[in-house]
């Protein structure tokens, strides 16, 4: 019919019926990253799962993972992790402090936890979201051995993450340049508590 609206990708609407909005990449960056950066930026999804991630030289990261509620706690979360922890390469996430208001805060520090997740302690990650909130992360990271990142390593990487896969496009986007890695992104004097400690 002539002037319908394209629907919307599915993968899209998982992902923004579960994460809050200020979380959310408009559905114009993903499918930017799709196409523009195909070797780099991937989708898997099924009915039961979405997970967008990218794979660059030396790690990769998680940009987003949804697990359908009927279908939590049965593997599928460890399935998709396995997929990439065969890769070889370390593993980010960005996660938002727990909080009492969304249980599945907690729940996922649990997973990650038992998965082999280590929290950068050292890294200090506040950005401005599209609609102009700050929004302060924290950063997993899993490495192949289990041993430590070193607090530069950590930096370097999240900072060609966020510019390569948060900064895609942005002034096209949203009508706006972000804030550059250097000042999103920071090394800590000394480490915060560690968020994963009380989780395994």
């Amino acid at each position: 019919m002539a002037g319908a609206s394209t629907p919307l990708p599915s993968y899209f609407v998982k992902l923004n019926n579960y994460f809050p909005s200020h979380e959310m990449k408009r559905v114009e960056h993903f499918q930017a990253l799709l196409v523009d950066k195909p070797e780099v930026y991937h989708k898997s999804e099924s009915d039961d799962h979405v997970l967008m991630y990218s794979v660059h030289e030396s790690f990769q990261a998680i940009d987003y993972v949804w697990v359908n509620s009927k279908t939590r706690g049965k593997g599928t979360g460890k399935k998709l992790l396995n997929k990439l922890k065969k890769n070889g390469k370390p593993i980010f996430l960005e996660v938002e402090q727990p909080t009492e208001n969304e249980p599945d805060s907690f729940k996922r520090l649990k997973f990650y936890a038992r998965e082999g997740f280590k929290h950068a302690r050292a890294l200090r990650y506040v950005r401005n979201t599209v609609d102009g909130q700050e929004l302060a992360m924290e950063v997993l990271y899993w490495t192949p051995s289990g041993e430590e990142l070193t607090d530069e390593q950590i930096v370097h990487y999240m900072r060609e993450f966020y510019v390569e896969i948060h900064k895609h496009r942005d002034a096209e986007i949203y009508g706006k340049t972000l804030e550059p890695s250097k000042q999103v992104l920071q090394q800590l004097e000394a480490d915060k508590s560690d968020i994963l400690a009380e989780q395994v």
